[in-house]
């Protein structure tokens, strides 16, 4: 990208780096800022002419405002797919999406990838690479650019239309282009699932919680003020429950915490007792949620909590 121009709180490139393996073109500067600025210009083509790419778009029960917030911030993105991610949000920032965070460095997912530019609430635009079993190309660095844009169309919904483009040739290039063609259409899925639900809860991103025993021999043998305090903890699920901030929550039946075991039990290396799925505003109110938990706060149960990516829902 060679110069950023900032006018009225818009950010747009004057051109794109195209990144090929074993070559690089640039794409039209004109063609490019014209598109931008007219969503496509209906579906005009861009790029070289035949070049391919991927195109899709949905339409979600969301304001531009909270669409944007999904694809410009990490709790936006967790929300998206990936359990992790740190959005930069800045020309040049960083724009990574973690779907595996416990992998060695470079295969965790878009590492690397990088914010080209933003109008706020009307699009983005970032590099984005291969996925780790497309060797050479992850090896190469290769890199491809996406476009994501905003468009209200009535009130309280918005037309979200993600274009991908600068795909070179060859087998390993076809895979790539298959994979995302795939991805891409799960990822917008997941947004569009997300927004489904009714507006106290759109924009709010999942979040998990594990509790264990914080004392040895709590499962064998509560005491009568454990016993009060679980009871306390219930209650406090059930009505985040019946508020439509918990999802699901219930009890990991792992043989190591219970008192007769369970034939068909999961067994954790850190005996988790209980598992909670649930809605938040940010990782910050999610571990307050969790520590307002009685059980949790007077010490029954030692808790922590995670950013929750969904990968399958139905």
């Amino acid at each position: 990208m060679d110069r950023v121009y900032r006018a009225e709180n818009r950010v747009y490139s004057k051109e794109f780096n195209v990144a090929k393996l074993g070559f690089g073109r640039r794409v039209a500067t004109a063609a490019l800022a014209a598109a931008l600025v007219s969503g496509w210009m209906g579906g005009a083509a861009m790029g070289g002419e035949g070049e391919r790419m991927i195109r899709k778009e949905i339409v979600v029960n969301a304001t531009p405002a909270k669409a944007w917030w999904m694809w410009s911030t990490s709790d936006g993105v967790m929300a998206l797919s990936p359990p992790k991610a740190k959005i930069d949000l800045r020309v040049g920032g960083m724009y990574e999406w973690y779907f595996v965070p416990d992998a060695p460095e470079g295969q965790r997912g878009s590492e690397g990838c990088t914010i080209l530019s933003y109008i706020p609430e009307k699009m983005i635009a970032f590099t984005w690479n291969a996925p780790p079993s497309i060797k050479a190309l992850r090896d190469a660095q290769a890199r491809t650019q996406v476009i994501v844009e905003f468009e209200p169309i009535e009130a309280g919904r918005t037309l979200v239309r993600l274009t991908q483009l600068g795909f070179g040739t060859g087998a390993d290039w076809d895979a790539y282009y298959a994979y995302f063609d795939r991805a891409w259409g799960h990822v917008l899925g997941n947004m569009e699932k997300h927004f489904q639900k009714d507006g106290d809860s759109a924009g709010k991103s999942k979040y998990i919680y594990f509790i264990s025993p914080s004392r040895p021999g709590f499962m064998q043998q509560p005491t009568k003020e454990e016993q009060r305090l679980v009871g306390e903890h219930y209650q406090y699920l059930k009505n985040l429950f019946e508020e439509g901030v918990v999802q699901f929550a219930g009890r990991a039946m792992d043989p190591a915490v219970l008192p007769t075991g369970v034939e068909h039990g999961v067994i954790f290396e850190v005996p988790a007792c209980g598992i909670i799925v649930f809605e938040a505003d940010s990782l910050e109110a999610a571990r307050g949620i969790m520590e307002n938990d009685p059980a949790v706060k007077a010490g029954v149960f030692k808790g922590k909590a995670f950013s929750f990516g969904l990968a399958f829902d139905k």
